[in-house]
């Protein structure tokens, strides 16, 4: 029977928080040894995916990265720490995306080629015990790498991907987990110039500075900025009327997500009413879920352009 890596459910519902921490969602394979670990907050994670029946190639994602490497017992096969790893992701909810178990379809070619380009493998921050961990014991790793699983979790807000990469050589294996998400708020902001612009010619403007909870509809104190620059505007076009128009992303129930955009627009013009001194006939919430996306559901960014609000000048 593999062993347990005492992946914690209570720890995955919390993952938004644990990841921003620089802390693990999933332990080393038992009696592992930590070689190093790094975190960083916003990086692009090199991944394999597949591509028809044998072919390899790689493709970038983009978000906060944790990332430790470790060295397996001696007496454990580089199989049973993988298997070890894809059972207890699975348990966990996630779904595989790319399986290679023994280094079939060129792994190690594919890896390597991966992580000796932009970003390299060996520029991550790598330390353990306050120092800077060995670079050339850590190449063994990228260069042998014969077994790779990537799995992915997808939440109403966020998606985790975990990456576990075994070497062939120095019983040396690494787990990377990215929390894919937008860059730190508050580095671009809303402007009530931008806002203006896009109404007068465009009739609409999508806002991504407005932030909700997870599956929730209850906005983020950091939003305060961005509904301060609304309800600016909105006061100069007192006599116009808008819609405020909530979306989400194509991940999970279509009717779970209609609502729930639905309550978000409207918590939106309560805001903007209760606390900004809208008129509230001014202003009409509706939610269309996921049905008005501007990029693909099929990768984060694009999950993550089609969560926002946007104001929509109503006629």
């Amino acid at each position: 029977m593999y062993r347990s890596l005492l992946f914690a459910v209570a720890v995955i519902l919390t993952m938004n928080t644990q990841v921003a921490k620089g802390e693990a969602i999933i332990s080393a394979f038992e009696g592992s040894t930590l070689v190093g670990e790094a975190s960083q907050d916003f990086v692009e994670l090199p991944i394999v995916v597949t591509s028809g029946a044998s072919a390899l190639s790689t493709e970038k994602l983009e978000g906060r990265l944790y990332s430790r490497v470790w060295t397996k017992p001696a007496e454990k096969s580089p199989l049973e720490v993988y298997r070890s790893y894809q059972r207890e992701l699975e348990a966990a909810g996630f779904e595989t995306v790319t399986a290679l178990p023994n280094g079939e379809r060129r792994v190690k070619s594919v890896v390597w080629e991966m992580f000796r380009t932009a970003p390299r493998f060996d520029d991550r921050p790598y330390m353990i015990d306050g120092k800077k961990s060995p670079r050339g014991r850590l190449g063994f790793l990228f260069t042998f790498t014969e077994w790779y699983l990537l799995a992915r979790k997808t939440t109403d807000e966020s998606t985790i991907h975990v990456a576990v990469m075994i070497s062939s050589k120095k019983d040396l294996y690494a787990v990377d987990v990215l929390h894919s998400a937008a860059m730190e708020t508050g580095t671009v902001t809303l402007n009530a110039d931008g806002l203006r612009s896009a109404l007068e010619q465009s009739g609409k403007v999508a806002i991504y500075d407005i932030l909700f909870d997870t599956n929730a509809d209850q906005i983020r104190s950091e939003s305060e900025s961005a509904l301060q620059v609304i309800a600016q505007v909105l006061k100069e076009h007192a006599d116009r009327r808008f819609f405020v128009v909530g979306h989400t992303d194509g991940t999970g129930d279509l009717d779970h997500n209609v609502s729930l955009s639905n309550r978000r627009a409207n918590a939106v013009v309560k805001a903007l009413v209760g606390q900004h001194g809208i008129a509230p006939d001014q202003l009409a919430p509706r939610g269309v879920g996921p049905l008005a996306p501007v990029g693909s559901n099929d990768t984060e960014a694009g999950r993550s352009q089609n969560r926002r609000v946007e104001l929509v000048v109503r006629l």
